[in-house]
């Protein structure tokens, strides 16, 4: 798998700086996906792809085979996987769909997560020994573990809360969670939690944005709120803050220079979408092209990005702003 290799290249580096540098540059994420979400009582099956180089979204279609409201997901550099599919609003479930992001097929259901959930989060490994996908919360304080290489699925370490309204997100050592009063960080190597002193408040209905510069970004507050906190993503420790628009249960979709909001709730759920220059920390709204399409709004819906390695002495032009 070209992901794991192009890693390897990366962290021959020797030095921490070094490693930083190959982390930012292993992927080139070319376009991305969103998938499930809701509106009201009423849970979606169809799935979005945006170009990133154009900013343009467009509906692929009821691919699920099962709805999916509060639901998450994320992704290996060949499939998009979502949990907590299930026929129902609100509805709480341990099952899985995946699809081909190369092709963008179906590749229906399966990868069962060990316990049933809803409005839970990710953290993505792609570094240490990893690829894997650990999925936290939403009613639940058992650890699914998802090996991507094998696509088995089983558990590690508790969380410290069996909350639900995770907002969760993922740097190159280590995840992050925020649920309800409950903050930590995960450490890849060691499969552990530590609390997360200084987290953002976000009571896990605002969600969190990550990126491949160092840093991730999480919402501030319960919903709604406007700021959007910047933190480290390996000691945690607060950067910034800006202003975004005034929404919670975000679908934000990580890019290599900019991130997207591609629906969210504002009191309603929207299609109302917008990017975020991960180099200015400013926010710009986008119009109906980059708007998810095939309903009529969405929040808590899940979300993957997809790379390519065509270069991986990492000489390469990511889609601009």
């Amino acid at each position: 798998m070209p992901l794991f290799s192009s890693l390897g290249a990366g962290n021959a580096q020797t030095t921490n700086k070094g490693k930083e540098r190959g982390w930012s540059r292993a992927r080139v994420i070319t376009h991305g996906y969103v998938g499930g979400g809701y509106k009201d009582s009423s849970p979606w099956r169809n799935v979005n792809r945006t170009i990133h180089s154009t900013d343009v979204t467009t509906d692929l279609g009821d691919m699920l085979n099962e709805a999916a409201a509060y639901c998450d997901g994320a992704n290996s550099d060949n499939y998009f996987y979502i949990w907590g599919i299930v026929n129902a609003y609100a509805g709480t479930s341990a099952n899985g769909w995946s699809m081909n992001m190369n092709t963008a097929a179906s590749r229906g259901g399966g990868h069962t997560m060990s316990v049933a959930r809803a409005d839970f989060g990710t953290m993505v490994d792609f570094e240490h020994a990893g690829a894997n996908i650990f999925i936290v919360g939403g009613l639940s304080a058992t650890t699914s573990k998802f090996q991507m290489k094998t696509e088995t699925m089983g558990t590690t370490s508790n969380s410290a809360t069996a909350a639900d309204y995770t907002a969760a997100c993922e740097g190159r050592l280590r995840g992050w969670h925020k649920t309800g009063s409950t903050a930590q960080s995960f450490q890849w190597s060691t499969e552990s939690y530590t609390t997360w002193s200084g987290a953002p408040a976000s009571d896990g209905w605002g969600k969190a944005l990550s990126s491949y510069n160092g840093v991730a970004y999480m919402k501030d507050g319960g919903n709604l709120n406007v700021t959007l906190k910047k933190f480290n993503d390996n000691t945690g420790t607060n950067v910034s803050s800006f202003t975004v628009q005034d929404s919670g249960e975000e679908n934000y979709q990580t890019g290599n220079k900019k991130g997207y909001c591609l629906g969210h709730y504002n009191g309603v759920q929207n299609n109302n979408s917008y990017k975020v220059n991960l180099t200015s920390d400013a926010y710009t709204t986008l119009g109906s092209a980059s708007e998810p399409k095939g309903h009529a709004g969405m929040s808590s819906a899940a979300l993957a990005s997809a790379y390519s390695f065509s270069n991986p002495a990492y000489g390469y032009q990511v889609p601009s702003y």
